[in-house]
């Protein structure tokens, strides 16, 4: 009966991009945050970095496209 998903997972880049968009952190940190250290903290192999070899897992933002939540656009159910 636990209520499924989580916050952080549709919304997580969104509140990481919304802190760079004021300063509080770079893209590039940004990227080592988001990318980087879950794939070597979890030992998730080839993924994480843009390398040769790896699987290509992108996102294409468009930084000058605000995009704004709503309760029907929420999909997790934890409330």
């Amino acid at each position: 009966k636990a209520p499924s998903g989580g916050p952080l997972v549709q919304h997580g880049l969104l509140a990481m991009l919304e802190a760079s968009h004021h300063g509080i952190l770079s893209l590039e940190k940004l990227v080592e945050k988001m990318c980087h250290n879950p794939a070597i903290l979890f030992q998730i192999e080839k993924r994480g970095f843009i390398r040769k070899g790896y699987y290509a897992d992108l996102v294409l933002v468009d930084l000058e496209s605000p995009q704004t939540i709503t309760k029907e656009g929420i999909l997790y159910k934890c409330g």
